[in-house]
């Protein structure tokens, strides 16, 4: 990291105005660091975000005193552009399209990595899951609703706890097992 600098000197450095680099900074096209300008990163991260219009030795509009290019509107730049056969936007947008592309190919690598789940069979109709889920739930409730009238005899005859909760964890078990294979048979019939 080279030594940090204030947005003033930054702008004097670069031949630019001290308002260009503020919103240069304001659209994330250069990271302030501590409040400051890393000149090296801001450099390659200006680069990487700037249209090619500055880069052009015919882009247009009349060469400035300073050195730096010519300033012209996005409307301008977007003529000149089309005069290369170059399909980009403005100077002016550069990191949030670069951050929309971004995101749209997320988008689409998301859509493909579903769709090609669908295909393999891995992603299930959420219809079909509710319906087991909802099937699965009445076995369920019916299952626990019974256990009391199932046990109560056996339990009202026992006295020691031990031998209560063992009973109570077979039932349950028993409960499991019964709910699995119901399940089991729900959704191979679905598939």
């Amino acid at each position: 990291m080279s030594k940090l600098v204030s947005q003033n000197e930054y702008a004097r450095r670069v031949g630019k105005s001290r308002q260009y680099i503020s919103r240069m900074v304001k659209e994330g096209r250069i990271t302030l660091v501590d409040g400051k300008i890393d000149p090296e990163r801001a450099d390659m991260e200006f680069q990487a975000t700037t249209s090619s219009i500055w880069s052009s030795p015919n882009a247009g509009g009349r060469p400035r005193k300073d050195g730096a290019p010519p300033k012209q509107s996005p409307k301008r730049q977007s003529i000149a552009l089309a005069g290369q056969g170059e399909h980009e936007v403005p100077s002016n947008t550069g990191a949030k399209l670069i951050q929309a592309k971004a995101m749209k190919e997320t988008i689409n690598a998301k859509k493909a990595k579903i769709e090609l789940d669908q295909m393999e069979g891995k992603v299930l109709d959420f219809g079909e899951v509710e319906q087991v889920f909802a099937e699965a739930m009445v076995i369920l409730s019916t299952a626990l609703d019974g256990l009391g009238g199932r046990i109560a005899d056996d339990v009202a005859g026992m006295t020691d706890r031990a031998e209560i909760r063992d009973l109570i964890f077979r039932e349950c078990r028993q409960l499991r097992a019964e709910i699995s294979e119901k399940l089991s048979k729900i959704s191979d019939a679905k598939s």
